[in-house]
């Protein structure tokens, strides 16, 4: 069992039945609670926007049974000897923090005392037998390619299914596996297929072709759309008319990856965003930074923004991309956590800045002063 007491910021050591008096002393501020019996054996944590008052409820209430708890219908007021608790600036500070102490508490059972859930990504192995790209949760789990992530299982399959409208990909793994016997489908049928069930490609090509899709899916699209503009304009030439309609249909299709749920949609790899939430008052804001399968708080911000400050959490997230640890269930549940905020409404989001070697201080300033108000900063004069 770890030492509890180092990952809260108190601890209010109780004696039963706990007073109202004593639940004075919790802030009536956003943040984490554990409540603990004897020889701090946990019994419940909960998540809190009053962790004042969320307590006082809690305890008063034998029958609730939706938090982090091993301990169900018990007595809380008779049996709790300790309340710890944990401040936090922000929803998304408070669901980390939460996840964070599950993870110590109860590492086996982490996967189920939380809300959050690995997020949607799309994955290829182009040397398997029968490649093909297909939406799968447990990202880096086996060798190849990520793409993501998405919001729902059902964005994940669209992108799968615009891919394949765009690049003529075979659309089922049950037909793929009959290749280069199996018969010609409907859409090979249609022109909307490069057919390697029956061999009209061999596999090899086919597997050069699933790069180049992959390549778009990952970002680097004018290629394919300069490749389908030319080949449009040459039906044209030769008064092909239909087949440049077709083409002209397949172009429109790409409109789709620049649509809302595609818009975080880039490789696994570059899974690394600045989050900056709400911090302590008017004049403060908190950067954390998510690095694939990590999260790390670095410190506050004051507002106005200085460079130097901006420029040490540029540093912490260059060191965070390189170092960050192997997958794992915790770390799925991170990305998850962080994949959340990141398709929230704006006025849960903060400032979310996608990083790179080359994103700068002016950068981070920049989104920080478009979500000020949703940050909650405000200069001296304007007091």
């Amino acid at each position: 069992m770890p030492v509890i007491s180092e990952h809260f910021d108190d601890r209010l050591p109780v004696d039963p039945p706990v007073d109202e008096e004593r639940l004075r002393e919790i802030p009536a501020k956003r943040g984490v609670i554990l409540l603990v019996a004897e020889d701090d054996e946990p019994i419940v944590m909960l998540t809190a926007a009053d962790m004042r008052s969320r307590t006082r409820n809690r305890l008063a209430d034998r029958d609730e049974d939706t938090d982090a708890t091993p301990v169900r219908r018990a007595d809380l007021r008779q049996i709790t000897r300790a309340i710890l608790f944990r401040r936090c600036e922000s929803h998304f500070e408070t669901d980390w923090q939460f996840l964070e102490r599950v993870a110590d508490l109860w590492p086996d059972r982490v996967g189920t005392m939380v809300a959050c859930k690995p997020p949607w990504f799309v994955h290829l192995h182009t040397p398997d037998a029968y490649p093909h790209f297909a939406r799968v949760r447990d990202v880096f789990a086996r060798p190849g390619r990520y793409i993501g992530p998405f919001a729902a299982a059902r964005d994940a399959d669209a992108f799968v299914d615009a891919l394949a409208d765009a690049f003529d990909l075979c659309r089922s793994i049950t037909c793929l596996r009959q290749a280069p016997d199996g018969p010609r489908c409907a859409y090979a049928e249609m022109g909307k297929c490069l057919s390697p069930v029956d061999g009209s490609i061999a596999m090899d090509d086919y597997r050069a072709v699933l790069d180049q899709a992959a390549d778009f899916a990952a970002g680097d699209r004018q290629d394919r759309r300069e490749q389908l503009i030319e080949q449009m304009k040459q039906a044209a030439a030769e008064q092909a008319y239909e087949r440049a309609a077709a083409i002209k249909t397949r172009l429109d299709r790409l409109a789709y990856f620049d649509s809302p749920p595609c818009r975080f949609a880039r490789p696994a790899e570059d899974f690394n965003y600045v989050l900056i939430q709400p911090g302590a008052g008017i004049r403060e804001c908190r950067a954390l930074l998510a690095s694939r399968t990590a999260i790390q708080y670095a410190g506050p911000l004051a507002w106005p923004l200085q460079d130097k400050p901006l420029q040490n959490v540029l540093k912490t997230m260059a060191y965070l991309a390189e170092t960050s640890p192997p997958a794992d269930e915790l770390g799925r549940l991170r990305m998850g956590l962080v994949s959340r905020l990141l398709f929230a409404g704006a006025d849960r989001r903060g400032a979310v800045v996608h990083w790179t070697p080359q994103t700068t201080a002016a950068d981070l300033a920049d989104a920080v002063a478009n979500a000020r108000e949703r940050l909650g900063l405000k200069d001296l004069a304007a007091e």
